[in-house]
């Protein structure tokens, strides 16, 4: 319990797959724990009009949007796949257009790390990907499905992680 707790301090919220999978944890043990279980009705992408009900799992009450706890469940598991401790990563949440979702401090360099559930514009991701150019020491960008990493690949240098939040 603790591992996740640590985990949720840097990712704010996790799928409750996420749970499962990463700390094999139940939902039912989130709650005996005292942590906080939302549900949201959400797409796996912003593109799918596939739609069902997630749970999530937090150490505080959210006010977030379905959108929004998806955006963070992808940024987390970007984190899983990329093996990064929670000490190396900052989530900054949904800032100004030329900002990460994340930075991810690796040795000396740091990262900005950008999870794209497919509503950003092609325009809209090379404006931050120049801007993640410019500021950062290198980048990594995350999608939730193989289709929206085709699409990317056209625009950002490296391949897109497909990560699957739920």
């Amino acid at each position: 319990m603790r591992l996740l707790e640590r985990a949720l301090k840097v990712d704010v919220a996790l799928s409750a797959s996420q749970v499962r999978r990463h700390h094999g944890l139940s939902l039912d043990q989130c709650c005996d724990a005292g942590l906080i279980i939302v549900e949201a009705f959400i797409a796996p992408t912003a593109r799918s009009s596939r739609r069902r009900w997630v749970s999530f799992v937090s150490l505080e009450p959210l006010t977030l949007e379905g959108f929004e706890l998806r955006h963070l469940a992808g940024v987390a598991e970007m984190r899983h796949a990329l093996h990064a401790e929670p000490r190396d990563w900052r989530v900054l949440g949904h800032a100004a257009q030329t900002s990460p979702d994340a930075i991810w401090q690796r040795g000396s360099e740091t990262w900005a790390v950008e999870y794209d559930a497919g509503a950003y514009t092609m325009k809209t991701v090379q404006r931050k990907a120049r801007a993640f150019d410019a500021g950062f020491d290198g980048q990594v960008w995350g999608v939730g499905s193989s289709e929206r990493a085709k699409v990317l690949q056209s625009v950002i240098v490296q391949a897109p992680l497909v990560v699957t939040a739920f």
